[in-house]
């Protein structure tokens, strides 16, 4: 999906003369290092990552008008699975230990946010390719503690982890964050922190913004 719907989207896109705005990720890098800007080089570590860095040269390679944005997210999931910081939140809250890796760092946004930042790219002439992140990277072991923190649950329950230890199948790279001073120079603005990200990410739920995400979802669906 990633490399042969991308390759023809550009082709249509190509042909009507449009703007193509293609959402790609932090883990196209191989995390040795973080603080990535958008001339550091790629170096997949796993076939996801290989195939998000094909789409984007697809897209480089074809066109003039496009935009390329390199991110990592987290929210409120429409869709009847848990996302990274809903699993930490559904673990803590049924009281349940949750390991977090002190060995990763990476610099997420709310997706509400990266979604706003969008439109404002595409307003604004943005054209290229752009890192959108928050303003400091965070550890998945501290990310979870500062979820912890927002819903007032206990820390005790985030036990401290490493990645290097984990048996997932594919291997992850450890330091993805990105740095993101070119698109803040660009739309002159101030990116969130963490903390006020997470403070966004429970005053939807607050809000009831969760239960009408899901039932506009389910509706989408349906029609």
């Amino acid at each position: 999906m990633n490399v042969d719907v991308t390759h023809n989207l550009v082709n249509w896109a190509e042909l009507n003369g449009c703007l193509f705005v293609l959402m790609s990720t932090d883990s196209i890098f191989d995390g040795v290092t973080g603080a990535y800007i958008e001339t550091s080089t790629p170096h997949p570590c796993n076939h996801y990552a290989a195939t998000k860095w094909q789409a984007e040269q697809i897209v480089i390679d074809a066109l003039d008008e496009y935009l390329v944005v390199r991110a990592n997210i987290f929210g409120w999931n429409a869709q009847n699975k848990l996302s990274l910081a809903e699993w930490i939140l559904t673990k803590l809250e049924t009281k349940q230990e949750i390991p977090g890796f002190i060995d990763t760092t990476f610099a997420p946004l709310l997706v509400n946010t990266l979604s706003g930042l969008l439109i404002r790219m595409v307003e604004q002439g943005c054209r290229g390719v752009f890192h959108a992140a928050s303003t400091t990277p965070i550890s998945k072991h501290e990310f979870a503690l500062e979820t912890a923190r927002t819903f007032n649950l206990s820390e005790r329950l985030v036990l401290t982890a490493k990645l290097e230890d984990s048996e997932l199948l594919a291997p992850r790279p450890l330091h993805t964050w990105l740095c993101a001073d070119k698109l803040a120079h660009h739309l002159k603005i101030d990116l969130p922190t963490i903390r006020q990200e997470l403070t966004q990410f429970k005053r939807l739920r607050d809000t009831g913004y969760t239960t009408t995400l899901k039932y506009a979802y389910k509706g989408s669906v349906v029609t």
